[in-house]
């Protein structure tokens, strides 16, 4: 196993094992289907900034590529997702972040693809909420 802080791995842990916010609906729903891309839903993203700043966290963005073996087979559940939001712990860098993946989710989840492979691509910022118009001022 690569040499990951500790501190990371449990930060890790805690956001893939304790929480659901890396899987199910709060990604799902922003994940264009036709294309593995984000599709834009800024109010989906806002929520999950939320869900993953609460959990101690930060949204990157990040790629995965299957390789191999099942995840050639099905390529509905296995398509590829190119710079979509995910949580990472604040504890770790993105390389971190990458080998924690690479180490304990893809024998966990993937175990039937022969080779995965994570990227965090950027970090991403939350979309700004629209300011109040300002009122005039007296005479």
């Amino acid at each position: 196993l690569p040499d990951i802080p500790e501190d990371c791995v449990d930060g890790m842990t805690e956001m893939f094992f304790m929480s659901d916010i890396n899987g199910g609906s709060s990604i799902e729903t922003m994940i264009d289907e036709s294309t593995g891309m984000f599709n834009g839903d800024t109010e989906a993203l806002a929520e999950f900034t939320a869900q993953c700043t609460e959990l101690g966290g930060h949204v990157t963005t990040m790629s995965i590529e299957y390789y191999g073996g099942y995840c050639d087979e099905d390529d509905e559940y296995y398509a590829d997702l190119t710079s979509v939001p995910h949580c990472e712990s604040n504890m770790c860098s993105d390389d971190e972040a990458e080998e924690f993946r690479t180490a304990y989710i893809v024998p966990i989840q993937h175990e039937l693809c022969e080779w995965v492979k994570y990227t965090v691509t950027d970090e991403m910022k939350a979309p700004k909420m629209p300011k109040a118009p300002k009122m005039p001022k007296a005479p």
